[in-house]
């Protein structure tokens, strides 16, 4: 996807005052962007409220 519609995406979900997170990785091209990205993601799956030993096996 590229960079512009994921931005336009977001926009779109803030003017519909959707709780948005919105991570910019300068840099990092699409191959990449899982490995940067992977951080990020581990440190938010806990805050859905599910079942924290799943993403906490992870690292």
């Amino acid at each position: 996807m590229l960079p512009s519609a994921t931005e336009g995406y977001v926009k779109l979900l803030c003017t519909q005052n959707a709780e948005v997170t919105f991570h910019r990785y300068p840099g990092v091209t699409h191959g990449l962007a899982d490995d940067v990205a992977l951080p990020d993601l581990l440190r938010w799956l806990p805050t859905l409220g599910g079942n924290r030993a799943a993403a906490e096996g992870w690292g």
